[in-house]
C-alpha cells in the first residue's frame, strides 16, 4: 500500500481504518492513540460505506438502506436556508449542508448480516461497540508486548425525533435465510431500557468493559476536562464537559526492568548483585555490615531494608517524564523541621492555651496528647466543618506524630544526607515527595484549540503529550489509525517519535500531510 504522505518521520495512509492495520506487521507500534468517531454523532463528509462482518465472498444484498435526517430540516430562517448557505467559520470549503447531521438506517445483508456503513452510524450502539472490538484486535496485533494503547472517546444520549417512532424491528428478523441479526433497528428511538430518549448511554464505559472482556489491561480511566466546553442549550441536565482517555496494555508479565539510580531500561533480568549493588538487602545502622537474609525480629530496629535498584515493568512507562512541579504548600509543609511549629488548625490554637505538645515527656507518649486534643475540640471542630469525625480527627493527628518521628529517624540515619533523609520519610509515609515532582493523576484539565481546517472534531495537541512521552521512547513509532486532521502524528514529531497515521477521508489526509510537513525534523 502506497503512502499518501511520507517524510521519514510521519507516513500517511488513505484508507479504512481496517485495510491499513492489516497491512502493518506484528509488533511494529509502540504506542496507539486514537479518537473515533463517536457513535451518532454525525456523518463525514468523504467517509466511505464499509462492509463489516458478515462473509468476505458473499454477493451482499442488502435491505433497510436509506438515509434519514434526525436533527434539521431544509428551512429558511432570516432569509438563509440552514442547509444550503451556512459555512463553518466562514470558510467556503465547510459548507454546512446539513450531511453530517444525518444518520444511515438499517443497511444490512440478507444473505450473511453484514453491515454497510459508515463507523460511528451503527443503527446500534452494541454494533458500534463491536466494531470498536473488531478494530481494538488489530490494534493489539500491531502493538509491541511493552505497548499501550490511548482511546479517546465521547459519550452520547439516546434521542426521539420527530417522525422516527416506529418499533424495533430486527431483534429476531432473520429475513427468511436463517441467519439471526441481534441487533434491534433504531433501538435510541425505541423503548428499550438502555437506549431510553434522553438517556446518557455511557458508550466509552460499555467499550472499555468489553475491550476488558476481549483481554485488554486497562490501566487509568483518563477524565479530560474541557474548561471551555460548547455551552449547551438543556434546561433539564448539566453541561458535559468531560471526555474519557482510556489507557490499556497488551501485557500482564514483567518484561522490562528500569534502574531507579540511572533511568536505564532493559529488556534482561537483573542479577542479585546487580539489584543490591552494595553485597546485601540489609544494611547495619551503626556498624554498616551488609547481609542478605532477614534480620530476627528482635534486631530488625537496628537494620535498615535497602531498596533494590531495578525495577520491574510489564509495560513501557515513563512516569518521570510527566511529573508536575510539586505545589508551594506541599513543599512548605513537607520540608517544615517539626510537625507542631505548622501554624493553623486546632495545633495553633491548643498552643495559644499552652497546652503541653512539643517536647518533653508528652513527645514520648504522642496518644495522650491526641486524644486529649481531639476531646477538647471534639465540639467546636464538628464534622459539616472538617468533614471528618472524631476518629480521623485523631487518625490525622496520629499520622502527623508518626511523620514527626520518621523525621527524627532519618536525621538519625542520614545525618550528613538530606537526600537519603527525604527518601527515607517517603519511603515511609509515600506522601508523593517525588524529587521530580508529582504524578499528574487522572484528571486533565485541557482546553480545546480552535482548527480552521475541514475537520469538525480535533482533540487538542496538548491531550496527546502526556501519553506520547510516557508511553514511548524518542525514535519509537506512534499509531493513530483513524487521525482525522492528524494531530496524533504533529505531536509526535515534534516530540521525535515518529508516526504512522491512516484516515478515509482523503481531505483530512491532505490536511494532516499539510501539519506534519511544518514541523522541523526531529534531531535524536
Amino acid at each position: 500500500m502506497d503512502a499518501y504522505y511520507d517524510d521519514g518521520w510521519g507516513k500517511i495512509y488513505c484508507c479504512h481504518v481496517l485495510e491499513g492495520l492489516r497491512q502493518i506487521p506484528d509488533g511494529l507500534v509502540q504506542m496507539v492513540m486514537t479518537s473515533p468517531p463517536y457513535w451518532g454523532l454525525r456523518n463525514y463528509a468523504g467517509g466511505s460505506d464499509i462492509v463489516w462482518g458478515g462473509d468476505d465472498n458473499c454477493q451482499h444484498e442488502w435491505v433497510g438502506v436509506g438515509l434519514v435526517s434526525d436533527i434539521r430540516k431544509d428551512t429558511v430562517v432570516a432569509g438563509k436556508s440552514r442547509t444550503e448557505e451556512r459555512y463553518y467559520g466562514d470558510d467556503p470549503t465547510r459548507k454546512f449542508d446539513g450531511q453530517h447531521q444525518k444518520h444511515y438506517q438499517d443497511n444490512f445483508c440478507s444473505l450473511c448480516g453484514a453491515w454497510k456503513g459508515q463507523l460511528g452510524l451503527e443503527p446500534t450502539w452494541q454494533l458500534y461497540v463491536q466494531h470498536i472490538v473488531e478494530i481494538s484486535r488489530e490494534i493489539r496485533r500491531v502493538l509491541r508486548k511493552d505497548g499501550s494503547y490511548y482511546l479517546v472517546l465521547g459519550d452520547t444520549y439516546a434521542s426521539s425525533p420527530k417522525g422516527n417512532k416506529e418499533p424495533s424491528g430486527l431483534q429476531s428478523r432473520n429475513y427468511g435465510v436463517g441467519i439471526e441479526i441481534p441487533m434491534k433497528r433504531n433501538v435510541q428511538w425505541g423503548k428499550d431500557n438502555i437506549a431510553r430518549p434522553k438517556q446518557k448511554l455511557l458508550i466509552p464505559y460499555r467499550v472499555a468493559m468489553a475491550l476488558q472482556e476481549d483481554g485488554w489491561l486497562l490501566r487509568n480511566d483518563i477524565t479530560w476536562h474541557k474548561p471551555n466546553s460548547m455551552p449547551s442549550s438543556v434546561k433539564d441536565r448539566l453541561t458535559c464537559t468531560t471526555e474519557s482517555v482510556f489507557h490499556f496494555v497488551k501485557n500482564d508479565k514483567t518484561i522490562l526492568w528500569r534502574n531507579d539510580e540511572t533511568g536505564e531500561w532493559r529488556d534482561t533480568k537483573p542479577t542479585r548483585d546487580e539489584q543490591y549493588p552494595l553485597g546485601g538487602r540489609y544494611k547495619h545502622i551503626e556498624t554498616g555490615e551488609m547481609r542478605w537474609d532477614r534480620p530476627p525480629k528482635s534486631e530488625s530496629a537496628e537494620w535498615e531494608h535497602l531498596n533494590p535498584v531495578w525495577y520491574g515493568f510489564d509495560y513501557y512507562y515513563d512516569l518521570d517524564a510527566i511529573r508536575e512541579p510539586h505545589a508551594a504548600s506541599s513543599i512548605a509543609r513537607v520540608t517544615q523541621p517539626k510537625v507542631f511549629e505548622q501554624l493553623g488548625g486546632p495545633k495553633e490554637e491548643m498552643m495559644e492555651q499552652n497546652i503541653p505538645a512539643r517536647g518533653g515527656a508528652d513527645l514520648k507518649q504522642p496518644s495522650k496528647i491526641v486524644k486529649r486534643l481531639a476531646l477538647q475540640y471534639q465540639s467546636k471542630y464538628e464534622e459539616s466543618d472538617y468533614g471528618q469525625t472524631l476518629q480521623g480527627f485523631i487518625r490525622v493527628q496520629s499520622i502527623a506524630q508518626e511523620r514527626e518521628q520518621s523525621r527524627i529517624d532519618a536525621e538519625r540515619l542520614f545525618p550528613d544526607d538530606p537526600k537519603r533523609q527525604q527518601g527515607y520519610i517517603n519511603m515511609i509515609h509515600d506522601h508523593s515527595g517525588h524529587p521530580k515532582g508529582k504524578n499528574p493523576g487522572d484528571f486533565w484539565g485541557i482546553t480545546t484549540q480552535p482548527f480552521k481546517g475541514a475537520h469538525f472534531a480535533t482533540f487538542p495537541e496538548a491531550l496527546c503529550i502526556k501519553p506520547i512521552l510516557s508511553s514511548s521512547r524518542p525514535g519509537d513509532i506512534v499509531l493513530d489509525p483513524m487521525a482525522g486532521s492528524g494531530t496524533t502524528g504533529v505531536v509526535a514529531k515534534r516530540l521525535g517519535r515518529r508516526a504512522i497515521i491512516l484516515d478515509v477521508v482523503e481531505s483530512y489526509c491532505e490536511t494532516s500531510g499539510k501539519r506534519i510537513e511544518k514541523i522541523p525534523m526531529p534531531i535524536i
